[in-house]
């Protein structure tokens, strides 16, 4: 039991009602007076500012009124013009991402953009149908690969949009739509080194005061989602915990919306994460090969465990509040600590993948704390015919089935992080210091 009243259920591992049941600072306590609450807000603006996409977006913008800048000066203007200056600026604003990678992507992007534009025109001389059979053909290519070929996907963007540009402004040329007498090759080389300049930019900009290396910011993304994935799971598995005031329990509409809210966030979250998994890949090696098939693994495993536990939570909307008190109030403590061994793992595992440690040599795997709850329920537990008949035993029958491959699923998981972190061996500082 607690020292500061906390009444628990079946034991101090899960607290009904505390003060401890929010998120804590460490470092200090919550602020009381005045000015501990100033000098709070300014932490939290502080906190803001160093986010990766708020220090992003300042420094865009910051590149963006630099590279500008010639064309507010009377001795630079017309020259900034004429040479398109403000496509060094458009590539500036597209590809300033919070992460490394892609740049060398980018590069042969625009350079094979500039080349493809100069033999297409010189194929079709200018001639608007002739340059319609040409591009035709050029776009299926670019097109099937842009689809179909995720990994050269900004590579195809690139060479796409430098060869429409060349082609356009060269046939303005041609028909006198614009001022102007360029060859196609200046047109192309002017594109491709105001693209460099851009890419360059970004890059530069990208790295000041420090890159944010893709694979690192993956790495804290899965952590921060299997976080949000056990609070779900806490969310539905208190149900069956906590026995008081369970009589007439129903879940309001709004407690629907927020788990779905939830949810969906999560899904959000893994969205973003694949976008990183494929920008991780072009980023430069320099301490070692990044373990991409196990990363892999992860986003896949953590993708069907944010699946089934939304499963969970529909399958359990429904459920008559009878069913519920019935099974909070069945087998209490196996059904604890089971629960604790999921609940103790996730958090683990997302706890090691943000502070990069390694997974203590002891502890309860999930699988096997469900196999002595299964084994528990199969000697204790005796369904009625009129239980099958029940529409709340569909609904909990589908739940069970859900949770059964969602601990699968986590140990799955377990074992990738395992591979990637490692285990602490108790024995090897005794071999050490034998």
């Amino acid at each position: 039991m607690h020292e500061d009243g906390d009444r628990t259920c079946g034991g101090g591992a899960f607290v009904v009602s505390s003060g401890k049941r929010y998120h804590r600072d460490p470092d200090v306590d919550p602020p009381t007076t005045r000015l501990h609450k100033f000098f709070y807000g300014l932490f939290r603006i502080r906190q803001w500012l160093r986010q990766p996409f708020t220090f992003t977006a300042f420094k865009t913008a910051a590149g963006a009124v630099i590279l500008s800048t010639p064309v507010y000066l009377p001795s630079s203007a017309e020259w900034f013009i004429n040479w398109r200056g403000q496509w060094a600026l458009i590539i500036l604003m597209i590809w300033m991402i919070p992460s490394t990678g892609m740049m060398l992507l980018r590069m042969l992007g625009t350079v094979a953009g500039g080349v493809i534009g100069i033999v297409v025109w010189e194929i079709a001389q200018g001639n608007p149908y002739g340059l319609a059979v040409v591009m035709f053909v050029i776009l299926v290519l670019l097109y099937y690969a842009l689809m179909y070929r995720p990994e050269v996907r900004m590579f195809c963007i690139l060479t796409y949009i430098t060869m429409l540009l060349v082609v356009i402004y060269e046939y303005q040329y041609t028909v006198g739509v614009q001022v102007g007498d360029d060859k196609v090759w200046t047109v192309a080389g002017k594109r491709i080194l105001l693209v460099l300049i851009g890419v360059f930019a970004a890059g530069f900009l990208s790295m000041v005061p420090e890159p944010n290396i893709g694979r690192v910011e993956l790495r804290k993304r899965l952590a921060q989602t299997l976080r949000d994935i056990g609070r779900l799971y806490g969310i539905l598995t208190s149900q069956f915990i906590v026995i008081d005031n369970m009589n007439g329990f129903h879940p309001t509409k709004e407690q629907i919306k927020g788990f779905r809210r939830m949810a969906l966030n999560i899904r959000r979250q893994i969205a973003d994460e694949r976008a990183f998994l494929k920008h991780a890949r072009f980023e430069p090696p320099m301490r070692g090969r990044f373990p991409i098939e196990r990363y892999k693994v992860m986003i896949e495993k953590v993708d069907n465990m944010a699946d089934l536990v939304a499963d969970m939570g529909f399958a359990l909307r429904e459920l008559s509040p009878i069913w519920r008190q019935q099974i909070a109030s069945t087998l209490i403590t196996e059904r604890r600590d089971y629960l604790a061994s999921v609940m103790t793992t996730i958090k683990l595992l997302s706890a090691t993948l943000a502070a990069k440690m390694a997974l203590p040599p002891y502890m309860i795997a999930p699988g096997e704390a469900r196999n002595r709850f299964v084994r528990a329920l199969d000697s204790k537990i005796h369904a009625l015919p009129d239980d099958l008949i029940n529409p709340s035993f569909l609904r909990y029958s589908t739940y069970v089935v859900s949770s059964g491959t969602f601990v699968q699923e986590l140990s799955a998981l377990l074992e990738t992080v395992e591979d990637l972190v490692g285990i602490e061996d108790p024995q090897e500082w005794l071999r050490l210091h034998v």
